[in-house]
């Protein structure tokens, strides 16, 4: 994976395809750094705040996590699975009242999810 980097590495949407990749693989060190690169080359991407963030929770890393989650949800105004991610990284880090908050947002937009209902649950 790396070499195909290097050797195609200006290529910034053939990156993010390999960073998609990456991360669908559980290779998410990988897909972070692929994802951060092309954030760099091309900062009008900011949807890729939401794949680093969702990435960074895969990996473990919460707090980081957020960070890159929160960054997304300024400019999300209705996006379930980005909510959800803030919701179960806050959960995560046992910050029940932010991941009661994020969650609440899933559920008024979808009354039903069943994930965001077990979570919120959790919380009270």
């Amino acid at each position: 994976m790396r070499l195909v980097l290097k050797t195609k590495g200006n290529d910034i949407d053939f990156k993010e395809d390999i960073a998609d990749t990456c991360n669908g693989c559980g290779l998410e060190e990988l897909a972070i750094k692929s994802y951060r690169e092309v954030l760099k080359a091309d900062p009008e991407r900011i949807y890729l705040n939401k794949k680093i963030g969702v990435s960074l929770y895969n990996a473990g890393d919460y707090n980081e996590a957020v960070k890159a989650l929160e960054k997304a949800a300024e400019k999300a105004n209705e996006d379930i699975e980005l909510f959800l991610a803030l919701g179960k990284a806050y959960f995560s880090m046992k910050q029940l009242i932010r991941a009661d908050q994020w969650v609440s947002k899933v559920l008024r937009l979808d009354p039903g999810h069943k994930e965001a209902r077990a979570i919120l649950d959790k919380c009270l």
